[in-house]
């Protein structure tokens, strides 16, 4: 009879332990507890964030509790897990179900009161030879000084910061503030360092049937960069609509902190209609259209308008993408100004290029290599906004006033996660072919954080 009561205790106090430990969310997670490795693995896929500063410390115990707000976070994000990964959290989701419950209200509101708003930033150092050359393609400085036969090699460094932030369910916010050096002996004081706001727009989500609408200072990305680069300064109204395979985007809006502030004598006869001196009120139209039938293929169409005074440009583009197999993929786009008064085929302008594998700022030891053929007429573009020509953008006379053809060849390399070396190489000669360009050379270190 003694052993049985003795036993009976022993199993009530087991009992009780037990239940103390599962009600007290402060008791530590046994150090070898299988949550810690599923918690691990989630975190490696980017379903887990941890703590509060984004990680998740495996080389320490935490308590039940703190393992209750990590699954919690998680299971917000259980639309990105796969198979496997949601079956570790229905797993984690039961052994802590007490936790979760008990919890819930305070878990709940920490998630409500998290940030919505995401910082990210990058920054690039790169150097150019060459980078710019008169008319008879003869080396200038950089500052455009017509009794200087310096080369245009320079060295810039440049840092971005990304603020991408949630107002609502209707509304988000994206922008962007660079802050760049150039160091040159050919470089006046005041061009040393610059700081602007490249974009900084609000997205309010289904405005009107469907459309989004995009008010602010927003990208200026037309096709694949033929038209225009990429880059900020376009003040502006946009509408988004489209569906899976096909997104249209339209817009108008003032485009005069992009566009340069040249004179006659560097454009072309033909340009010298758009001649812009300091002007603060350049309104454009733009319109890009891309059709994307599967993962492999892709076509877009481009619109860039202007018909104000010493700024007219009637530019249409159309662009195509494809994956030729798992390794090699082909870009080439074509465009026409039909307001140049050029006449002849200096208003075209067309390019193309070859690109094998390419690096992967995730994958360590990822490359590429790639070619690349252009023709530019003088009068196709405005080459303010282009990061054409070349791989990485000239804007000097010889291809205002002469256009520009030749290859290019490039390297991109994978240091390590976040950094990415590229350099490239142009080998140029004037449109026609009359007057060579001294070669361009370009390398560049990029970094992510």
């Amino acid at each position: 009879m003694k052993k049985k009561i003795a036993a009976a205790l022993a199993v009530t106090f087991a009992l009780g332990v037990t239940s103390a430990f599962a009600a007290n969310p402060f008791v530590d997670v046994p150090a070898k507890h299988w949550a810690y490795d599923a918690v691990s693995k989630l975190a490696q896929a980017g379903i887990v964030d941890g703590y509060g500063d984004g990680t998740f410390r495996g080389d320490k115990n935490i308590t039940r509790y703190e393992m209750a707000q990590i699954v919690a976070k998680a299971l917000a994000k259980e639309d990105k897990a796969n198979a496997e990964q949601k079956a570790l959290l229905n797993k984690l989701s039961a052994e802590f179900s007490a936790e979760l419950d008990n919890l819930g209200v305070r878990v709940t509101k920490l998630e409500k009161n998290a940030s919505s708003v995401k910082i990210s930033a990058d920054s690039r150092i790169r150097g150019f030879e060459n980078g710019a050359v008169d008319k008879n393609g003869d080396l200038k400085a950089f500052a455009s000084d017509a009794t200087n036969t310096a080369s245009h090699n320079n060295f810039q460094q440049r840092f971005r910061l990304y603020v991408d932030g949630t107002v609502n369910s209707g509304v988000a916010f994206n922008g962007r503030v660079s802050l760049q050096n150039v160091s040159n002996s050919d470089i006046a004081a005041g061009q040393s360092d610059t700081l602007g706001m490249d974009y900084g727009f609000f997205t309010v989500k289904n405005a009107a049937a469907g459309a989004d609408l995009l008010i602010g200072r927003q990208l200026l990305n037309l096709g694949y960069g033929l038209v225009s680069a990429p880059i900020g300064g376009y003040d502006a109204v946009k509408v988004a609509f489209g569906g899976d395979k096909v997104k249209a985007l339209v817009g108008y809006g003032d485009i005069s902190k992009m566009v340069g502030t040249y004179t006659s004598a560097t454009k072309s006869s033909a340009a010298k209609q758009n001649t812009i001196v300091g002007a603060s009120d350049i309104n454009v139209t733009t319109a890009n259209i891309a059709y994307t039938p599967n993962k492999d293929f892709q076509a877009i169409g481009s619109v860039y308008y202007s018909n104000e005074k010493d700024y007219k440009y009637e530019v249409y583009s159309l662009g195509a993408k494809a994956q030729l197999n798992k390794n090699f993929a082909l870009t080439a786009e074509y465009a026409t100004n039909e307001a140049s008064l050029a006449a002849g085929a200096d208003d075209h302008a067309w390019n193309a290029q070859l690109g094998y594998k390419g690096a992967n700022r995730a994958v360590p030891k990822s490359f590429g290599l790639f070619v690349n053929y252009k023709k530019y007429g003088a009068d196709a573009l405005d080459y303010t906004l282009t990061s054409i020509p070349v791989f990485e953008g000239i804007n000097d006379e010889f291809t205002r006033q002469n256009g520009v053809k030749g290859l290019g060849y490039g390297v991109n390399y994978t240091f390590s996660k976040n950094f990415v070396a590229t350099v490239t190489y142009e080998d140029l000669e004037s449109y026609n072919g009359s007057k060579d360009r001294p070669g361009f050379g370009y390398a560049r270190a990029e970094f992510w954080f």
